[in-house]
Order: structure tokens, then sequence, then C-alpha cells
């Protein structure tokens, strides 16, 4: 397994080599660097090896020293580039998933955890006590989440008109966002769970 991941790992160095226009290393730099990686950069995939290095050239990826002043492809420079490296794949990883608010879509949410059927429950509760929505505060997505995984949701396509007016509906009852009251309120995405579950327990309870 070792001589495998040495054997790719030679391979990058190679041709990060060509790419910073360097001297391929010898047989011993190679073996020295080589431990190197595997020992302290172990967890870090092959492949992203050269993507680390055309970050840092590109000054896409700020190292905390100038490896321009470090002799290429010696230990320093490998550890000084995939310590930032690294550091930047973690700050990724705290990044809540991107949303186009500009163009929310009537999706499919994926289940999160076992909290989706709880959130249904007590909403459900909540409509059949009160016959409407709970107007603020309230995570819809998990409830919409619990009823598309369960194929129970009364909403479909067809029915994307009405989610919209219900969610534009909703969306001018909300208060405003600033103390003056002239915060331009845009649709998103759990404006339209709130309409696609209003629709969904009123078509529940309707003949109820």
């Amino acid at each position: 397994m070792r001589d495998s991941v040495a054997s790719e790992i030679a391979t990058q160095l190679d041709k990060v080599s060509a790419y910073i226009d360097a001297p391929p290393l010898t047989q011993v730099q190679k073996v020295s660097v080589i431990d190197f990686l595997i020992s302290e950069f172990g967890t870090i995939p092959t492949e992203e090896l050269g993507k680390a290095v055309k970050m840092v050239l590109a000054e896409k990826l700020e190292t905390s020293k100038d490896v321009a002043y470090i002799s290429k492809q010696s230990v320093g420079w490998w550890g000084t580039i995939l310590s930032a490296w690294q550091k930047h794949r973690r700050e990724l990883k705290k990044r809540p998933e991107p949303i186009d608010f500009n163009r929310p879509m009537i999706e499919k949410f994926t289940g999160v955890d076992g909290k989706n059927h709880s959130y249904y429950q007590l909403l459900d509760n909540w409509f059949s006590l009160n016959l409407r929505m709970p107007e603020y505060g309230w995570p819809y997505k998990y409830a919409r989440a619990y009823a598309t995984d369960q194929g129970t949701l009364n909403v479909t396509p067809e029915d994307k008109d009405e989610v919209h007016e219900i969610a534009r509906a909703y969306l001018s009852r909300l208060p405003s966002l600033t103390s003056k009251g002239n915060q331009k309120h845009k649709l998103e995405q759990h404006h339209l769970d709130y309409a696609v579950m209003a629709i969904h327990f009123k078509r529940k309870y309707q003949n109820k």
C-alpha cells in the first residue's frame, strides 16, 4: 500500500517540477520528500498536491511564509504549501452550502438525521388544532423533507403557481428586517417551504 502511494507521490513530484520549471528531484531527494509527505500530510489525497501548488502560484492560497524564498520542492517548501492547503480545506468545510436566493426552487430536501419526523409531527399537531400554519420561526424544510421522503406530500410540480402565490403573500406579511420598515424582502427557499406545507396540511385536513 505504501509503495503504491509513494509511486503516486513520485509521479506528482515530477509533474510539479515540470509545472514550476524546476529540475526533477533526484531519487534521494524524492525519498526524503515522500517520507515527509506520507508522515505529515498523509490525509491529503495525492492528486491535491498539484492543486495546492497551482493555487499558491496563482496567489489564491496564502501561505505563512513566502515560498519564493524556500528551496523548491524541499520539505520546508511542501510543508508551507500543504499547511496552507489544509487550512483552506478546513475553512471550506465550515462554510454553509451556498443557496441562490434569487432563484429559489421547489425541490426535494434530503433528510437530516432523525429530527425531520419530529418537526413534521409537531407541525401536523399545530395545524390540526389551529387549522393554519405557525407564521414565524419554524423550520418548515424539515417537515417538508419528512413528507417528501415518506411519499405523502400532497403537493406536486403542477402546484407551482399556487406555491409561489402563497409564498409571496407570506413574505409580504413578515415583519421588516429594519427599524425603518423599508427593507426589501426577497423570496427565499424557506418561504416556499412554508407555502408547500401550508398546501399539504390544508389538503390533508380539508375533508376532516
